[in-house]
C-alpha cells in the first residue's frame, strides 16, 4: 500500500475510521445494546441532539449522539459519521434502571439496561432529568424497571 497515493490514503483513512468505531461501539457496550434492543422505526418522542456521556471503559461521546424519550423507551442513536459499529436503540423503560451518581464535580444519570446488565450509560444529571421527565405516565407509574425519579 502506497498512502502517497491519495485515493490510496483515503480509503486507508476510511477503512481506519469504521474499524475504530467498530471496536468503539463493542468495548464501549454499545454492540451489547444493539444486539438486545434493535430498533429501525421512525422515534416518536422529544429528542435531544448533538448529546455527550459516557459508558463503560471510559468510552465517551462528546456531542455525537441523540438522546431520545417517549412512553415506549430510551431512545439512543449515534451521529452519522460515528454510527459504524453503534446502531440506533430504543430501549423499553421496563428494561431500564436509573439512578443519580457523582465523580468529582460531574453529577450524572446513569441509566443500566436489564437485557444488558454489564452495560451503563452516564447521562450529565440535567440530560438525565430531562429524559426521565419525558417519559410519560410510564416513569410515574413505575413502569420504568429502576429507582424513583430524583
Amino acid at each position: 500500500m502506497d498512502l502517497a497515493n491519495p485515493l490510496q490514503f483515503v480509503l486507508f483513512a476510511i477503512g481506519l475510521w469504521i474499524g475504530v468505531n467498530y471496536f468503539i461501539g463493542l468495548i464501549s457496550g454499545w454492540a451489547e445494546l444493539a444486539r438486545a434492543y434493535p430498533f429501525t422505526g421512525k422515534f416518536s418522542g422529544v429528542r435531544w441532539k448533538f448529546q455527550s456521556g459516557q459508558m463503560r471503559l471510559l468510552m465517551g461521546f462528546h456531542n455525537a449522539v441523540t438522546v431520545g424519550s417517549s412512553p415506549e423507551g430510551l431512545y439512543l442513536s449515534p451521529f452519522f459519521p460515528f454510527r459504524p459499529g453503534k446502531a440506533t436503540v430504543l430501549i423499553p423503560w421496563i428494561d431500564v434502571s436509573a439512578r443519580p451518581g457523582k465523580f468529582w464535580f460531574w453529577r450524572y444519570t446513569e441509566f443500566r439496561f436489564r437485557q444488558a446488565p454489564e452495560v451503563f450509560l452516564q447521562l450529565p444529571l440535567s440530560l438525565g432529568n430531562k429524559v426521565l421527565a419525558a417519559t410519560g405516565p410510564a416513569w410515574q407509574a413505575g413502569l420504568v424497571g429502576g429507582e424513583e425519579p430524583f
